[in-house]
């Protein structure tokens, strides 16, 4: 039997090397195939000719030509056969180190440049006429170091995934036509130094989970304005970075760094706040903070600092003064340092153990006597 050959669409004529090569991993026209496609046109071109050859100018004649034209056919077949798989082979071997896979988004992987992915981004919607997709992904590149503004170009993704680019330090805003559809933006295996300034108002929830401490800033999130969750695992957190964020639940910074939380760092206006998680898994954080860092914690909302090395009135009034609850689950030395607090109807308030000769107890159910010489 003798096939039929595609007819491929060339992309773009004045491309250059680099954006060729982006194309031919996206789309997988690439010399391999090219190989194929000339195969396909041989055992074609050979079919036509054992047709033609098969006029017969005696029966003896015509079983002999015809014989030698089957195995002739066959040959070639065979021939085609082992060729196409073993570019194929190739042509999947070389696919699995870096290129774009295109199931339920687009997931670009290995050591691709950015200009490679650019390309293919402002590629795929021309290909496909498809500009709605889930997720958009950039996974395991060991050399990328930044992501430009507009990288998303005329695509419209709800989630954004970078994973395992230990050299990315700098994102610009990405967002391109994604800014009016994002919901969802993660960044694990990274180092960025700084959160990155998207504009992407809709997103709801920012995972950033690196080694590598960056810097929280009020202009940063200014254009992220809808986000209800953010997980990070170290950031230095400026002065009213999440002021503006009217809906925000929680906050989670599960590494803080080993520095003195500023004054209005963790300073809210959200009345939906439920809690705001302070962890020290990595640097040793002891709750040092500055007068006034803590502010805008609403009726049952949480702030929980997981060790506190001194609970000052200074620091933690503004948890208090709005109904929200402090918690302190590391057992403290309850001393003179906390009659403020245990004299006072905010103790109700207050998640506090203190160390005992036995085992911790909290500080509501120690005696107001302990404190009485206090004040």
């Amino acid at each position: 039997m003798c096939w039929g050959l595609p007819h491929p669409q060339k992309l773009n004529a004045a491309s250059s090397p680099e954006e060729d090569e982006a194309v031919s991993k996206s789309s997988g026209f690439t010399d391999q195939s090219v190989v194929i496609v000339m195969v396909v046109v041989t055992i074609r071109l050979t079919c036509v000719r054992v047709n033609f050859q098969r006029r017969p100018r005696s029966p003896c004649h015509s079983s002999a030509r015809r014989g030698s034209s089957n195995m002739q056919a066959k040959l070639l077949l065979s021939l085609a056969a082992a060729a196409a798989l073993s570019v194929l082979s190739a042509q999947n071997a070389a696919a699995q180190s870096a290129g774009c896979d295109t199931n339920d988004g687009i997931v670009c992987f290995g050591d691709m440049s950015v200009e490679q992915i650019q390309h293919f981004l402002k590629k795929y919607s021309v290909i496909t006429g498809v500009w709605d997709l889930k997720t958009f992904r950039i996974d395991s590149n060991p050399s990328i170091e930044y992501l430009p503004a507009g990288l998303l170009a005329d695509l419209r993704f709800s989630e954004v995934r970078i994973t395992s680019c230990p050299k990315l330090s700098r994102v610009e805003d990405i967002t391109g036509a994604s800014s009016a559809t994002l919901k969802e933006i993660l960044f694990v295996g990274t180092a960025l130094t700084e959160m990155p300034a998207l504009t992407a108002p809709h997103v709801t929830k920012m995972t950033i989970i690196q080694p590598t401490t960056l810097t929280v800033s009020r202009s940063a999130l200014s254009g992220m304005r809808s986000l209800q969750e953010i997980h990070i695992e170290s950031a230095s957190v400026m002065p009213l970075a999440f002021y503006d964020l009217k809906n925000v639940q929680t906050v989670r910074i599960t590494s803080m760094p080993q520095e003195t939380v500023r004054a209005q760092s963790f300073s809210f206006d959200s009345p939906a706040l439920k809690e705001v998680l302070l962890f020290n898994d990595a640097h040793g954080w002891k709750g040092q903070a500055q007068p006034g860092a803590y502010q805008g914690f609403p009726k049952g909302s949480r702030l929980r600092v997981i060790e506190s090395e001194t609970i000052a009135k200074e620091v933690y009034i503004g948890v208090l003064t709005g109904g929200g609850i402090l918690d302190i689950p590391e057992p403290f030395d309850c001393d003179c340092r906390l009659a403020w607090l245990r004299l006072s109807p905010w103790v109700k308030q207050a998640r506090v153990r203190c160390l005992t000769s036995t085992h911790p107890n909290d500080l509501e159910n120690t005696p107001e006597s302990d404190y009485s010489g206090c004040l």
